[in-house]
């Protein structure tokens, strides 16, 4: 019996030392696998990176220079590592996927080596990331056509269909904000000119650009010229046909002299909204120009008046591809004080260029009674998204009913809802004015004896339908005025969220 007992145990070791031969195997394999299995995964990270930085440094190209954005995206994920064609790797660039034409989409695909799965016959594994990115650039503004402002050389057509309905404007650096100019203005609410002294400084004021404006001249040459850009020191507020440079708020004291104007045209660039000195190809200053006595009449007289004449900044007889910027700034006087002053003028491109504002604006609309102007340029292509409209200091028009309504792509008051806040002067924060439901029209009263907004900024958040389509996709802004419009007014339009960012499709 003992002898059987014996040989019983014996055989259960040698069975347990099969089970446990075969159990190190099985452990073995998934060590194996997990580490294949980690190396894929930090080959993948690896891969997505790239496609994201290659999709991010490409986008910013679309979608006037698809080639550029390609080579771009391209270069990036080299310098990631991954080179079509080299070593396994394979890209795969697709600018506007899906109709999106202000996406790029990126795809990057390696075979990596395998370790321990060798053993089972897999020598290697491919791995394929895609990274999808898009790019909101700055809005087009003010105008579709080829000029920005009126045209006082040959009138005005006061049914805003060749004319704008307004004039382009800029501030001296120290004038009161007050006056209509949130960027250009360097002095807070009521202080420095057109306030009182000193000037405190503006929360609002931009140091490091003027107003921007896109020339978008489809392959063909171009110049870039400009109606009365020195500031006249004549009092008035001028008229349809006259832009009415302004000071007399400085009378009868002394009156500063007047800001220097300064017209820069740089060549294309991916951030239009930060000009680049290397990329500066001309420039043109306007100093001030003294008073005027008498002050000239109010039509233009091309024999007599110069100052309404188009001046050349400048040709450009080959252009590059993309968006050429022209930007608008004042330099400062002698001393601080002198650099005041309100500066009204026109801009325009010639040669069937299309000149707009770019994300920001400041007109002078000095046209009485209703009448609409281009807002911003919408494209479908952000249907979902929302749309933002910021407008500065529209409290200055008189008149027992002042309604401004803000119109969609078809030329009608925008029913699909919108809410509106507000930012009073000298305060940081918006906060609820009003909310008006899909079905009525967006619009705010500025009557003054409803509401004054004076020096305060308004907000209106327009949310886009998935099914918002357009044609031109231009959007307006009405004034139903009873009485006078001559105001400066400061907009801002813009999509919300970062302009530069990665998108889930890919």
């Amino acid at each position: 019996m003992k002898e059987l007992i014996r040989r019983f145990r014996q055989d259960e070791a040698g069975i347990a030392l099969v089970q446990l031969a075969l159990l190190a195997v099985v452990i073995m394999l998934f060590t194996a696998f997990a580490v294949d299995l980690g190396w894929f995964y930090l080959n993948a990270n690896k891969i997505q990176r790239a496609a994201d930085n290659a999709a991010l440094a490409g986008v910013v190209y679309m979608p006037d220079e698809g080639p550029i954005a390609i080579d771009r995206a391209h270069r990036v994920a080299g310098a990631n590592g991954y080179i079509d064609g080299d070593d396994g790797a394979a890209l795969n660039v697709v600018p506007q996927p899906d109709g999106k034409k202000n996406q790029l989409e990126v795809t990057v695909t390696d075979t990596v080596e395998t370790f321990f799965l060798k053993v089972i016959g897999r020598d290697t594994q491919t791995i394929s990331r895609t990274g999808r990115a898009e790019y909101i650039k700055p809005l087009p503004m003010g105008s579709p056509l080829s000029r920005f402002g009126n045209d006082g050389s040959d009138g005005v057509d006061l049914t805003c269909a060749s004319d704008p309905c307004f004039w382009a404007n800029i501030h001296g650096t120290f004038t009161n904000n007050q006056m209509g100019d949130a960027f250009s203005s360097a002095c807070e609410y009521g202080t420095g000119f057109g306030g009182s002294s000193p000037c405190a400084s503006s929360q609002y004021h931009r140091t490091s650009r003027g107003y921007v404006y896109g020339v978008d001249h489809g392959g063909g040459a171009f110049t870039v010229q400009v109606q009365n850009g020195a500031f006249e020191r004549y009092p008035g507020d001028g008229n349809v046909i006259r832009s009415g440079d302004n000071y007399e708020w400085c009378l009868p004291a002394a009156c500063p002299e007047g800001p220097t104007t300064v017209f820069r045209v740089y060549r294309p660039d991916p951030t239009p909204l930060t000009p680049d000195a290397s990329g500066r190809i001309c420039e043109l200053e306007f100093d001030p120009v003294d008073s005027i006595v008498p002050p000239p009449p109010p039509d233009y007289d091309p024999a007599t008046d110069t100052a309404y004449a188009w001046t050349t900044v400048c040709t450009v007889a080959a252009p590059e591809p993309g968006l050429y910027t022209v930007e608008v700034a004042v330099l400062n006087g002698p001393t601080s004080s002198d650099d005041a002053g309100l500066n009204r003028y026109s801009i325009r491109a010639t040669g069937g260029a299309q000149l707009s504002a770019l994300g920001d604006m400041s007109i002078y609309n000095n046209i009485s009674g209703n009448t609409e102007f281009f807002l911003a340029q919408v494209d479908d292509a952000y249907a979902g998204r929302t749309f933002v409209v910021e407008l500065y200091d529209p409290g200055d028009a008189s008149g027992p009913s002042n309604i401004i309504k803000l119109l969609g792509p078809d030329g009608t008051t925008w029913t699909g809802g919108c809410t509106i806040t507000k930012r009073e002067h000298n305060t940081s924060d918006f906060t609820a004015f009003d909310s008006i439901a899909p079905g009525s029209g967006c619009e705010i009263d500025a009557t003054r004896t409803v509401n004054d907004f004076n020096g305060d900024w308004l907000r209106v958040e327009f949310d886009l339908p998935e099914s918002y389509s357009c044609t031109g996709c231009w959007w307006k802004v009405r004034y139903e005025y009873i009485g006078s419009t001559t105001d400066t007014t400061t907009w801002r339009a813009f999509i919300s969220g970062s302009p530069v960012r990665l998108v889930l499709g890919g």
